[in-house]
């Protein structure tokens, strides 16, 4: 091998360093996030919310009311949100007709977390016990319809505690439980986390040592 191929050599494989995390749809930054600290990239919470919606276009439902609990669930509320404010038309001559969803309205309860003051002993291999102590819970901001259809998500779900207060308040608000669905970007389910409320949609499971690219690596308010 010649010099002049080392040289080509080196820069094909520089070349490849750099650009192998695009295949992941995302940057050296983004990757490191996602592989040594634990984030998920921004390109699988887009895609998530693009899974969550892709299944509520395919059961024919159309939210009314998009309601987001928490900071994260305020952020899955705007990604899903885009995805109904415009309806799709196809008409028979195959043309493609937008028409403006007016009557989309968006909403969220914010939540106060209380994380217990003692810090958790992992004495016991394998446990996995809740960092959280309670949870706070607005009220919800927007005016109800007993008719409307709600859509009610979060960004990350564990017992999916937050999912079955909620749906109780609307439903003695006179929302019929029929017309409430539950759906989070990422679903942290474990075999040693019980399960309150299962959410009826969800972007991807994801291990309860993931977190999302927002949060601190050192004050968050992960569950476990």
């Amino acid at each position: 091998m010649n010099n002049i191929e080392l040289t080509l050599g080196i820069i094909s494989f520089i070349s490849f360093l750099i650009a192998f995390p695009q295949i992941f749809g995302s940057n050296w930054k983004e990757f490191s996030e996602l592989i040594f600290q634990g984030k998920v990239s921004w390109n699988e919470i887009q895609k998530a919310s693009n899974k969550i919606a892709k299944e509520l276009r395919k059961e024919g439902v159309t939210p009314t009311c998009i309601l987001g609990i928490g900071r994260g669930g305020a952020l899955a509320t705007g990604l899903l949100s885009s995805e109904f404010v415009k309806n799709i038309i196809i008409k028979d001559s195959g043309e493609v007709e937008k028409i403006i969803n007016n009557n989309l309205r968006i909403g969220v309860i914010n939540t106060k977390i209380y994380l217990k003051k003692d810090k958790i002993k992992d004495e016991i291999a394998n446990q996995v016990i809740s960092r959280i102590d309670k949870i706070e819970y607005s009220d919800v901001d927007l005016k109800l319809n007993k008719s409307d259809k709600i859509l009610i998500v979060t960004a990350q779900s564990y017992r999916g505690e937050s999912f079955q207060k909620i749906i109780n308040k609307l439903v003695s608000l006179g929302i019929d439980r029929g017309n409430i669905i539950s759906a989070t970007l990422f679903w942290h389910r474990h075999r040693q986390i019980e399960v309150l409320h299962e959410p009826d949609l969800y972007g991807k499971i994801l291990s309860i040592n993931k977190t999302m690219p927002w949060k601190d690596a050192k004050h968050n308010t992960n569950r476990y």
